[in-house]
């Protein structure tokens, strides 16, 4: 066998050299951090065998740059320059005033409260909210007050059928739309305009305990009186109710007015006669 066959059968390659030898740049970095992970992950910043320091620092910066970014968990022992710093950071405004919401809209025949706006912005401002929770939590309770609201007229509308059903047994036929329209007149006469405002703010408006009270007092008093004071005739008869009321004297005996009505030489043939001209007033006029 030839010199040439005899070298070429020792080597440990057909070239006679080791291609696989590893690169000198993972020679470059401390013992400690040759191993197998860290040449994956540093392998990204080599070019033709060795280092791309830009690449380097660009990473670096890449990474302070996200760590200036971040924002640290609050801590029990931060003091409040840390926590005005930290709630900056998440968005709050610089000041309670600089919340810039959208107010909701607001059930008919009920204001917009700026005072009850500016007390909860005040208050969202110390607990560090941003603006977007802030017009979360206003959206919310709007909702809130919508559905409450429309609770209670439904709970209004229910007590209302309720009582009418009650008070036309104990008061059939026309006598219901009379006895009402005296109940009507006698709250006007007797109460001012806020005990009636506090009558209808606790739903006692459709009470028929105190209506049929108010209808026993008004029978007490002389109608002529309760229709005419104060000029609060209307207050107790529509159109509908004057034409009950007139039918009521004109045909029913038991009226107080029937018989002075009919009668000239009554002694309360003129009061009657008045009031009688009241409710045609009220029937043929505009009002509703």
């Amino acid at each position: 066998m030839s010199e040439e066959t005899n070298e070429a059968a020792t080597g440990d390659n057909l070239l006679g050299e080791d291609v696989t030898s590893q690169s000198d740049w993972i020679e470059s970095l401390p013992e400690d951090m040759r191993s197998d992970d860290n040449r994956k992950r540093f392998e990204k910043f080599v070019e033709n065998d060795e280092f791309n320091i830009g690449k380097v620092l660009k990473s670096y910066d890449h990474m302070e740059r996200g760590y200036s970014d971040r924002i640290p968990l609050p801590k029990e022992d931060w003091s409040d320059d840390e926590y005005e710093s930290f709630y900056t950071k998440l968005g709050r405004p610089e000041s309670s005033d600089k919340y810039d919401i959208r107010r909701p809209e607001m059930p008919e025949d009920y204001p917009y409260n700026e005072a009850l706006e500016k007390s909860f912005k005040d208050r969202a401002f110390n607990a560090g909210l941003n603006g977007k929770q802030v017009q979360e939590l206003i959206d919310w309770q709007a909702e809130q007050l919508s559905a409450e609201m429309s609770n209670n007229t439904v709970s209004e509308a229910t007590q209302k059928a309720e009582s009418e059903e009650i008070l036309k047994k104990e008061w059939p036929g026309q006598e219901y739309e009379s006895k009402l329209g005296l109940a009507r007149r006698t709250a006007k006469n007797l109460f001012d305009e806020d005990f009636l405002k506090m009558i209808n703010s606790k739903g006692l408006a459709n009470e028929p305990t105190l209506i049929k009270n108010l209808a026993k007092i008004g029978s007490l008093l002389s109608e002529s009186k309760v229709g005419k004071d104060r000029e609060t005739f209307s207050f107790g008869h529509d159109k509908n109710t004057a034409s009950v009321e007139i039918n009521e004297i004109m045909n029913n005996k038991e009226h107080k007015f029937h018989n002075a009505y009919w009668d000239h030489a009554d002694p309360q043939h003129k009061e009657a006669n008045e009031y009688m001209n009241q409710l045609y007033s009220m029937r043929y006029s505009d009002a509703k």
